[in-house]
């Protein structure tokens, strides 16, 4: 097939230097202080917020679920996988599960969710109620760490509301957690008006460039600042079809001038830690970050980026047997379809590679480190949001919004980038920046929201075993887990799902 035939003349081994954040989300999240000796100084107010950032990486983390949901879902891009859970839902079967124990009852589980949602509420009714300015030594400090628990809250209801869509709001603290747990589901809408507002009540109070932070160079990309709340915003609105509102929103970011696109050259650069071109990543660059440890030649659904990397490709590291094979299989003929330019397209030259039995290896996030009991720690942090991503979902904008000239610009920048020509008009406008979406943003959790857009845009579904008239039925919403459902009559399955589980 075509790809063997380019990365057989192109195997090399890669490796790493790291740029290790200051591990500002080591401690322990403070999720439930206690009231009366806490909330009481100012750095009681940041290790809270701080706290919270903790709080949303150990969700996204959770079995991988930030991965799962964007890389995995619907993606029909492997023909096997480390797990039969992972299996099903790249089949977009999400109905099975193997057993009770199966991991699948983490994906379809939101509750975690609200531990990032209660402690922001919590810090938010401190922060606004028990402390004023003269608290802080910079009184501009306050305002901003407001503005973070706002964006906080945001992104996780912007996470449930593309994967669930109406989900429970909770805005207080519960008096308990069963009141919390048995909030009946509010309207999609209601849950977007939310996500709105408190987007907005960030973007008022953040800086753009960290000003009041005691380390802005070391807060850069780890924390909300505007262009952080403009990204959720940006991607929010392009879900909801609102194009002229991810449009400015867009507009915002890239007129800041904060961040700049890595050259060709040294396009590797942003998967390394680095934060000139990347707006917003979970740290996982050390040891104590990382996670998981990886015994030998194990798969682990606890990591998701060691799954697609055999020896010799793990870095720095010679970790594992010589004739091991990738646990994630990808189907050759989908990668030669997306990457349809081998020859040219230089984060394909970069990032892929052959084991030595032929098989595909994406090794794009290749920062691995080996403990003293030989178990392999992965430290590659999970980008959520960079510069190029934010130009091509420009170009999706203004495409959508007519404005075709504009959207061409931007997705020739990228394609320009890496190394390939200028849009020829083969294929529709729509479908090449979704394509484009899918190769630059290649294992960095969009394809699947991705795809679902170009369906509420196109009416065409390029998702696996999935019919444009299964989409309209809601498909996309992924279904609730039945253990919600215990002891609990107010909480309702999506209706696409319904009896099927």
């Amino acid at each position: 097939m075509k790809i063997k035939n380019i990365l057989m003349a192109a195997v090399a081994v890669v490796t790493v230097s790291a740029t290790a954040c200051s591990g500002f989300l080591d401690q322990t999240p403070y999720s439930f202080p206690v009231e009366e000796n806490y909330w009481k100084t100012e750095d009681q107010a940041e290790a809270g917020v701080t706290g919270t950032y903790a709080l949303l990486r150990k969700t996204l983390g959770e079995r991988a679920r930030y991965n799962v949901y964007g890389d995995i879902t619907g993606t029909g891009l492997f023909s096997s996988t480390p797990n039969t859970d992972w299996n099903s839902i790249s089949k977009f079967q999400l109905e099975k599960s193997e057993s009770s124990s199966s991991i699948m009852h983490t994906y379809r589980n939101w509750q975690s969710f609200y531990q990032i949602i209660n402690q922001v509420n919590r810090a938010l009714k401190f922060l606004q109620e028990d402390y004023t300015d003269a608290d802080f030594e910079n009184p501009a400090r306050r305002e901003v760490l407001i503005g973070e628990l706002y964006f906080l809250r945001a992104y996780s209801y912007f996470t449930m509301y593309r994967i669930w869509g109406g989900v429970p709001l909770i805005t207080e603290i519960p008096s308990s957690w069963v009141g919390a747990q048995y909030t009946p589901r509010a309207l999609a809408s209601e849950v977007a008006e939310l996500i709105y507002g408190d987007l907005y009540e960030a973007i008022n109070r953040l800086d753009w460039d960290y000003a009041t932070s005691e380390s802005p160079a070391t807060d850069k990309s780890y924390k909300a600042n505007k262009a952080v709340a403009y990204a959720t915003l940006a991607h929010m609105a392009a879900w909801d079809g609102d194009y002229a509102k991810c449009k400015s929103a867009c507009d915002s970011i890239i007129a800041s001038g904060i961040y700049t696109l890595e050259p060709t050259d040294e396009i590797k650069q942003y998967t390394e830690n680095t934060q000139d071109e990347v707006i917003f990543q979970m740290p996982y660059n050390s040891k104590d970050e990382a996670t998981g440890a990886i015994a030998t030649g194990s798969s682990s659904t606890s990591d998701f980026y060691h799954n697609f990397i055999c020896y010799p490709y793990w870095g720095s590291t010679s970790w594992g047997s010589a004739s091991a094979e990738p646990f994630m299989v990808f189907v050759e003929t989908e990668i030669d379809k997306l990457f349809n330019d081998q020859e040219n397209d230089e984060r394909f030259k970069e990032f892929f590679g052959l084991s030595p039995a032929g098989s595909i290896v994406c090794h794009k996030f290749n920062n691995f480190e080996e403990d003293v009991d030989e178990r392999l720690h992965c430290l590659n942090n999970r980008i959520l949001f960079r510069l190029a991503g934010i130009y091509l979902l420009r170009a999706e904008a203004n495409a959508q919004l007519g404005n075709t000239a504009a959207a061409i610009e931007d997705l020739n920048l990228i394609r320009s980038r890496s190394g390939l020509g200028g849009y020829d008009g083969k294929a529709a406008l729509s479908r090449a920046i979704c394509d484009e979406r899918g190769r630059e943003l290649f294992l960095e959790g969009h394809r699947y929201f991705d795809l679902c857009r170009y369906y509420f845009n196109t009416g065409i579904s390029l998702l696996t075993n999935t019919t444009a008239a299964q989409m309209e039925r809601g498909k996309y919403n992924w279904p609730v887990d039945p253990d919600l459902f215990v002891n609990n009559i107010v909480t309702l399955q999506n209706p696409y799902w319904q009896g099927r589980l």
